[in-house]
């Protein structure tokens, strides 16, 4: 909650906060759906607590907020950057195909969040080709 005022002065700086926020998730997810120029890394929120990235995802994608949440890494070797997007893979299809099973998404939709956190939103943010 301390960066609201440096997110509030600088709007044309994208901000990323890793993470996911941990343990802050809510308020993470507040400051997301308030400001534009905020994004939402996942990276090490898988390991940190399982439990914690599952209600994160839900958040997202209950408050529209799948266009600005991604999946990023900050690991030192490439065995330990595998393992974390391996568990983040199996945490992102459980838990959408949960809400796909339940009505809340259609199956597409899923599957466009899923690419989105995945892939797609880190290109567009980074303009990466």
């Amino acid at each position: 909650m301390n960066l609201v005022n440096v997110i509030r002065k600088y709007s044309n700086v994208n901000f990323i906060l890793f993470h996911g926020g941990y343990p802050w998730i809510r308020e993470t997810a507040a400051i997301a759906v308030s400001f534009r120029n905020v994004y939402i890394d996942f990276c090490w929120l898988p390991i940190i607590s399982p439990s914690t990235c599952i209600l994160l995802l839900k958040e997202v994608v209950e408050l529209g907020l799948s266009s600005r949440a991604m999946w990023g890494g900050d690991c030192w070797v490439a065995e330990a950057t595998y393992g974390a997007l391996k568990l983040f893979k199996g945490l992102l299809a459980e838990e959408l195909c949960k809400m796909a099973d339940r009505g809340y998404l259609k199956l597409d939709e899923a599957l466009e969040v899923a690419f989105r956190i995945l892939s797609e939103n880190a290109r567009r943010i980074f303009t990466i080709i």
